[in-house]
C-alpha cells in the first residue's frame, strides 16, 4: 500500500502505524483540490479487530472541530464514518466488504473520492432526487460553505498549529509547499462568498446536521465576512511556516559527528586504530558510493556516499598506523 497511496499536490494520503500496536493505524487524508475539502488535513483512526481481514476495520474521523462540525452526511460530528465498505451502512453486496478483494487502500480512496466530494448534501441517502433542482443545489451550496469554512478553520489552521503526533513534519512540509495553491483556492472561495446570500440555503438537513454553524452563516453578509477574516488568518499562519529544507539542513549541521562503535578499535587483522583530526584527503574521491579500506589487510571499513562527506578537514578520522590508512568516522 505504501507505493500506491496518492501523493500529489492536488490530493494525498499519509499513514502511520504504531510499532507497539500493529492493530492501529492513523491516516491523514488531504482533501482533493476543487472540492470543499481541498487541501485540508483530515485525520482518521483505523482499528483492526480480531475479525479483520474477514471483516472491515473500525474507522473514526478525529477532525471534527471538537465535535462541533459534521463535515458530511456520512462524516458525523462524533467521528462515525458511514460507508458500505465499513459495514456502517447497508449497501449492495458489491459495495460491502469482501475479504477476497477489499483492501485498506480501497477504503481510503472511497472515503476521499466518494464522501469528500462536491456533492456534500446529496451524500445523504434519499436526497439524490434534489440534484439539479434549484432548492437542492442551494442547500448543497450551503452545506459546502459550512464545510469550506470549517475546513480552513480546523483541517488547515488548527492542524498547522497543532499537528497530530507522528505527522508533524509532513504537515509543515505539505502546507509550506502548497501555500500558493491553497491561498489561491481559498481566495476563490472568498470571491464566491459574495453571492452566498442568494445562492445558498441553510435549512432542513443542512441546519439539522450543523445547527451550530448554519445560523451563523445564514445571516446576510456573514459568510463573506467570516471567509475574508479566516483567509487573513490562514495567510498569516502559512507565511509563518519555516522552510522545511532549511530546517533539515540546520538539523544536520547541529548533529554531532557520528561516533564509531566502541568495539571497533581494531581492524579485522588486529591493527590498532586511533582517532585523529584534520587529516587531509589522501585518496581520490568522486561522486557515488565508495569504500575505504586498509591496503595491508584489505578490510573494507566504512562507506561514504559522496565527496561532500569528506568536505570538512575537521571531521574525526580513524587512522591505522600499520596500514597508514585513514577512515572517516562519519562514513
Amino acid at each position: 500500500m505504501s507505493n500506491s497511496l496518492p501523493c500529489d499536490p492536488t490530493n494525498a494520503m499519509f499513514c502511520r502505524v504504531d510499532s507497539g500496536r500493529v492493530d492501529m493505524m492513523k491516516v491523514m487524508i488531504m482533501g482533493a483540490a476543487g472540492t470543499p475539502y481541498a487541501h485540508g488535513a483530515f485525520i482518521y483512526d483505523l482499528f483492526f479487530d480480531n475479525n479483520y481481514p474477514n471483516g472491515p476495520p473500525k474507522c473514526l474521523l478525529t477532525t471534527t472541530g471538537g465535535g462541533t462540525v459534521r463535515f458530511n452526511p456520512n462524516l458525523y460530528n462524533q467521528g462515525k464514518v458511514c460507508l458500505s465498505l465499513l459495514g456502517t451502512w447497508r449497501g449492495s453486496s458489491t459495495e460491502n466488504w469482501d475479504p477476497k478483494v477489499s483492501t485498506i487502500l480501497q477504503l481510503l480512496l472511497s472515503i476521499q473520492a466518494i464522501i469528500m466530494s462536491n456533492e456534500v448534501y446529496f451524500n445523504e441517502p434519499g436526497y439524490e432526487h434534489e440534484m439539479n433542482k434549484p432548492e437542492g443545489e442551494k442547500k448543497n451550496k450551503g452545506y459546502q460553505n459550512i464545510v469550506k469554512y470549517c475546513n480552513v478553520k480546523y483541517a488547515m489552521i488548527d492542524t498547522i498549529k497543532n499537528p497530530p503526533k507522528g505527522f508533524e513534519k509532513v504537515v509543515r512540509t505539505s502546507f509550506y509547499l502548497k501555500k500558493k495553491m491553497i491561498l489561491e483556492e481559498v481566495k476563490q472561495w472568498c470571491d464566491e462568498a459574495k453571492t452566498a446570500d442568494t445562492d445558498s440555503a441553510y435549512i432542513g438537513l443542512v441546519y439539522d446536521h450543523n445547527y451550530q454553524w448554519a445560523p451563523q452563516l445564514s445571516k446576510p453578509g456573514a459568510y463573506l465576512k467570516m471567509m475574508d477574516e479566516i483567509y487573513i488568518e490562514l495567510e498569516k499562519v502559512l507565511n509563518e511556516l519555516p522552510d522545511p529544507y532549511s530546517q533539515i539542513a540546520e538539523e544536520q549541521l547541529q548533529k554531532p559527528p557520528q561516533q564509531i562503535k566502541k568495539e571497533r578499535t581494531n581492524c579485522s587483522k588486529g591493527h590498532p586504530l586511533t582517532i585523529v583530526t584534520k587529516v587531509p584527503i589522501a585518496y581520490p574521491h568522486t561522486d557515488g558510493p565508495h569504500y575505504v579500506y586498509c591496503d595491508n589487510c584489505q578490510d573494507k571499513m566504512y562507506q561514504c556516499n559522496s565527496k561532500e562527506d569528506h568536505a570538512k578537514e575537521t571531521d574525526p578520522w580513524l587512522h591505522c598506523k600499520i596500514c597508514n590508512e585513514d577512515y572517516c568516522m562519519n562514513c
